[in-house]
């Protein structure tokens, strides 16, 4: 039996999650939940490290700035963005976790709120093109039999520019790991695209 596209038809809702070392990565106007709870930490561990497949492994400095596009373009609806303050046990302390939720339902998509649809939006747009992410992606069985959610988990934020605007520059290494050459900006590893049913890295 062969194994469901990551967005196949089976896949109900697509979830983008980013994983931020400070608050101050946070774009403006998205609501905060409330803070993680331990128990509910611990539930979430156990749950995510469950029946999940895995189709892209902690791929680094990937280039995000066509994935909205590309998943609008093959029927996924950004319908949802919130961030939450989680309990972060390797280094004490929390950090804040920005999740967008897309989805099939066209008709959910045209309900929203004009100025909440452009809120999200731009706030994934300012996520996906002002870094780049380690990628890792997952599908995971769902509670109704034979359904998908599709998880996309964004995390090693890298950025590209700095507070002025100006690209951050680095000198590229050979493979001895010795700097050569002139300082120039930085070049992602990969490009996250749509490819039919799938995510993948060109």
């Amino acid at each position: 039996m062969s194994t469901p596209k990551l967005l196949g038809l089976s896949t109900y809702a697509v979830l983008a999650q980013f994983s931020c070392s400070s608050v101050e990565a946070v774009p403006a106007g998205l609501l905060r939940r409330e803070n993680e709870t331990q128990a509910a930490r611990d539930w979430r561990k156990g749950t995510d490290q469950v029946a999940g497949e895995l189709v892209i492994d902690k791929i680094p400095a990937i280039d995000l700035r066509y994935l909205r596009r590309d998943l609008e373009n093959a029927g996924w609806y950004l319908v949802d963005g919130s961030y939450q303050m989680r309990i972060n046990v390797k280094r004490g302390g929390t950090y804040p976790a920005v999740r967008f939720i897309f989805s099939r339902d066209q008709d959910r998509a045209g309900d929203l709120d004009p100025e909440f649809r452009k809120t999200i939006i731009a706030a994934f747009d300012k996520m996906a093109t002002e870094a780049f992410w380690r990628v890792r992606a997952t599908l995971n069985t769902a509670k109704i039999p034979g359904t998908h959610r599709a998880s996309i988990n964004f995390e090693a934020r890298t950025p590209i520019s700095d507070a002025m605007g100006n690209p951050i520059l680095a000198r590229r290494v050979n493979e001895r790991g010795e700097k050569v050459g002139e300082p120039l900006p930085i070049a992602p590893k990969g490009t996250l695209r749509v490819v039919g049913y799938d995510l993948k890295i060109v």
